[in-house]
């Protein structure tokens, strides 16, 4: 009886044991999720107008996202616009399936992913930066630790240089919509027609400023 009764015991704590940890991990859903992002800001310290619109998709991992391979695409633009000591830029960061790649997404800490949203951590780091190929256009969001939350756009292709930042109101950066389609079809071309839109809004609103 006493022998019975350890096995069940052994057999429960494994059950709770693996309740506990599926309850915890990452949840990955059964579509990839596409989040928006559209933000505009200016520098506090130099003037300069700053832009970041477009897509990031993700694998439909919810809760941590801690590797960079649960991104699956991404199609994210960046504007400077003029300020004091910086120049301007507006450059275009175009993941695997948006189109020709023409940069790398780089992950240095976790996201927090709902169906909805996706979210900085709330610890000093460099949590996520998109660059070009070549080194020269950079779009990173990053937080200090101490509630505050950042965007950061650079344009090396300039002389002076682009480079120019804002804070964000809140650690989420980007707003989603769960794609509906089967895997792998919704991952080609997701975010497309938003990207579309988004990018051309930002470019008449870059030109407009330039008018100015």
């Amino acid at each position: 009886m006493i022998r019975k009764a350890r096995t069940f015991l052994n057999v429960g704590s494994a059950i709770a044991l693996f309740g506990a940890a599926t309850l915890w991990a990452p949840q990955a859903s059964a579509d990839p999720v596409t989040y928006a992002i559209s933000l505009f800001g200016v520098d506090q310290t130099n003037g300069a107008t700053v832009a970041v619109a477009g897509s990031i998709t993700t694998d439909g991992t919810l809760g941590l996202i801690t590797e960079r391979t649960h991104i699956l695409d991404w199609n994210v633009v960046g504007a400077v616009l003029g300020g004091q000591g910086t120049g301007s830029t507006l450059f275009d960061l175009v993941g695997p399936l948006s189109g020709t790649q023409n940069s790398t997404v780089r992950l240095d800490a976790p996201l927090t992913a709902t169906a909805l949203t996706l979210a900085l951590p709330n610890s000093a780091s460099l949590s996520l930066q998109f660059f070009s190929n070549d080194g020269l256009d950079e779009i990173l969001f990053a937080a200090n630790g101490s509630g505050s939350y950042f965007v950061q756009v650079l344009g090396l292709r300039t002389d002076p240089p682009a480079f120019s930042g804002f804070i964000l109101s809140s650690p989420v950066f980007a707003d989603g919509k769960s794609v509906s389609s089967p895997v792998p079809g919704p991952i080609v071309g997701a975010g497309l027609p938003g990207v579309m839109l988004a990018g051309a809004g930002l470019l008449g609103w870059w030109r407009s400023k330039r008018k100015a």
